[in-house]
């Protein structure tokens, strides 16, 4: 049985706080007003690019809510940067697994409550963030539901790099 919300600490990128990097200044997260050009989705239809570390976090946890729901990774994937992000390609060979052994998933999916981002010396945006987890179902095959999960509240840290121009996420883990 595959509980996803149940993400540990990374288990791709090191912990962050371990790495002597320098001590951030936090900030609220910058106003929605923020410039976006449309890039065609996997449907054709234009979808708007996030351009701030905060608008990708946001972007990304949708696309983890629409993931769990249909299976389809790059929903989420799309926001992260190659294989810098050891819990995001945890979570997306999870999903592909239990999607392709028959299994499928039922849930309102995950929201960000609350985010506070800070900078490092090196340019890297850190975003702390509380996401709220609806419960979840897990359904076999059939369609029998052989898993349950109650709502929660975790809090995540994110970090948000330029690549190619474009941010996206490099690491993602529980904050401890």
């Amino acid at each position: 049985m595959l509980m996803l919300p149940a993400l540990s600490a990374c288990n791709g990128g090191g912990d962050p706080e371990s790495e002597g990097t320098p001590t951030p200044k936090f900030s609220e997260a910058p106003s929605e007003s923020a410039s976006a050009s449309p890039s065609p989705s996997a449907s054709g239809s234009a979808e708007v690019d996030p351009q701030t570390p905060e608008q990708v976090v946001e972007a990304f946890v949708a696309g983890v809510s629409r993931a769990i729901n249909t299976g389809d990774t790059s929903a989420f994937m799309r926001f992260v940067k190659g294989k810098r992000c050891g819990n995001c390609l945890a979570l997306a060979r999870n999903i592909r697994r239990a999607y392709s052994s028959g299994q499928s998933f039922e849930t309102s999916g995950w929201v960000v409550a609350t985010m506070k981002s800070s900078t490092t010396d090196e340019g890297v945006v850190r975003v702390r963030g509380l996401l709220d987890i609806s419960s979840q179902r897990t359904l076999d095959a059939s369609g029998e539901v052989v898993d349950q999960s109650v709502a929660e509240t975790r809090d995540y840290s994110f970090e948000v790099a330029r690549v190619d121009g474009q941010p996206r996420i490099t690491y993602w883990g529980l904050e401890q």
